[in-house]
């Protein structure tokens, strides 16, 4: 792949040992990359006031300027663009342990998804997705940068493409009769592939696409990003004039010719500054943060203008999962977190450098450096940096005791447990081991953990207790919170 950074030689699969990938269809390879997808604000007409008024905004001038024109081009633009239908209970102001289902329920993560679109080549192809992360709880945030050509298994299918090529996949398989629904299953099949092999839920996405992303940028007035060095990319001077990408490091104020160019650039020869895809992930999740807080600032929301001028491109070129009450919930999150908690993630910087490049079938390819199905270091990597929230408030301790014959079973139950982020203080057998067909999870704060209960129930899909018949209980009980007596039921726990 192109300008793929790794500390790992390049490698060649032989398409013959891999029989299960060469019959695969093989996605067609993108002339351009897309910019970055942008989560925004769209609202129904009922509740244009309650809204703006909610983020602190002067909807009365808004309202008076735009008149009922605007309240009903809002509304049409809304029900475009604000699909709705999904909700995470973690974006509830108010979250009751028994919503919960799994770890990761206590983070928000949103797919944001960048295409071409119909007047770019290749413009169905994927080639900007990145993961956000919001952990509501600690108020803190995360933008995970995941490779065009990162091979994955489909969801639900025997087959691997590269993630570029998912969502148009998704499409081609649709049997709706609309572009809208198309386009939906699209989109769900590209997050359930992405959630299936990252290992974590994925509740929401956002999609822009290039058209879009640039009249937003210019609509607030361009935004102002740092680099840290040096960036040219002539690959663009053909299209848009000479020196149409040649930034100087320093603090710099982007045009939205400019942001959309530096999101795309991904190094060429005689270039410099941008050496790789996540060189370029790295860029735009910069533009994400200064777009949100262009897009937040009142210089944007106290100007009919701009406001009129925002519809329109969201209604014309994005569309998300969001409902117009999550996008309020979602900005009063946002205001309460600082750009220093809003971390970068990839799988190449090391020590967590997990991937590595080779070719399949003909194709430049991004694979794990454990073997293509071997997704556990990757999955324990991103789970322990995107801890659940409610479990990092606790921070419960867990002793886990082996209650069978089954060795080294309490030590592989520990291991995944710490992948999501439980703090666990204890591995060894229990006594007078019984050889327990089943396992047992015992509560030792009296329900004060709720969520660590709660999760931990649904793991093992049992009701937790307050004493075990079989186990003793440690003298000193701030020493545990909980105590997992595995039985051979675990064997087949995830």
């Amino acid at each position: 792949m192109d300008g793929f950074r790794s500390n790992t030689p390049t490698s060649t699969i032989d398409p013959s040992a891999n029989a299960a990938h060469s019959s695969l269809p093989q996605p067609h390879d993108p002339t351009d990359v897309p910019h970055k997808p942008v989560k925004k604000h769209k609202r129904r007409r009922v509740s244009v006031f309650k809204i703006f008024r909610r983020v602190g905004l002067a909807a009365t001038v808004l309202i008076i300027a735009g008149g009922s024109y605007f309240g009903v081009k809002l509304y049409l633009t809304g029900r475009n663009v604000l699909q709705g239908g999904v909700s995470a209970p973690a974006l509830a102001s108010t979250v009751d342990a028994s919503q919960l289902s799994g770890e990761g329920d206590g983070r928000v993560n949103v797919l944001l998804i960048g295409k071409g679109g119909d007047n770019h080549p290749g413009g169905q192809l994927t080639d900007t997705l990145l993961i956000a992360s919001i952990d509501p709880v600690n108020k803190k945030a995360a933008v995970v940068s995941i490779p065009r050509d990162f091979w994955m298994k489909v969801a639900g299918t025997s087959s691997y493409q590269k993630v570029n090529s998912v969502y148009n996949l998704g499409k081609e398989k649709s049997t709706a009769k609309t572009k809208n629904q198309e386009e939906t299953d699209g989109v769900k099949l590209l997050s359930d592939t992405m959630s299936q092999t990252l290992g974590i839920p994925i509740q929401y996405y956002a999609m822009f696409d290039f058209t879009g992303y640039k009249e937003l940028v210019d609509t607030v007035g361009g935004i102002d990003i740092k680099i840290d060095e040096p960036i040219f990319d002539p690959n663009f001077d053909g299209q848009y004039g000479r020196n149409a990408l040649r930034l100087p490091a320093g603090n710099v104020h982007l045009s939205g010719t400019q942001a959309l160019l530096l999101g795309r650039a991904r190094g060429v020869a005689g270039g410099y500054g941008v050496s790789s895809d996540f060189d370029r992930n790295e860029n735009q999740r910069k533009m994400i943060v200064a777009l949100k807080d262009k897009l937040l600032s009142s210089g944007t929301y106290t100007n009919p203008v701009k406001i009129n001028q925002l519809v329109t491109t969201l209604g014309d070129n994005a569309k998300t999962s969001f409902s117009a009450g999550e996008i309020i919930r979602l900005n009063q999150i946002f205001k309460q977190i600082k750009p220093a908690d809003i971390a970068s993630i990839d799988f190449v910087t090391p020590p967590n450098d997990l991937l590595t490049t080779g070719n399949i079938a003909g194709q430049s390819v991004v694979y794990p450096k454990a073997g293509i199905t071997n997704l556990g270091p990757i999955q324990n990597y991103l789970r322990n940096t995107l801890k659940d929230g409610f479990l990092q408030q606790e921070s419960a301790k867990v002793a886990v005791y082996n209650d069978t014959n089954i060795s080294g079973l309490a030590g592989k139950q520990a291991e995944i447990l710490r992948s999501f982020g439980y703090t666990v203080t204890t591995v060894t057998d229990a006594p007078g081991k019984q050889n327990s067909p089943t396992t047992t999870v015992v509560d030792l704060t009296g329900g004060t953990k709720k969520f660590t209960k709660r999760y931990l129930e649904q793991r093992f899909k049992v009701t937790a207790i307050a004493k075990p018949a079989n186990v003793q209980i440690p003298a000193d009980p701030t020493t545990v919170d909980f105590i997992v007596i595995v039985g051979q039921d675990a064997a087949n726990t995830p």
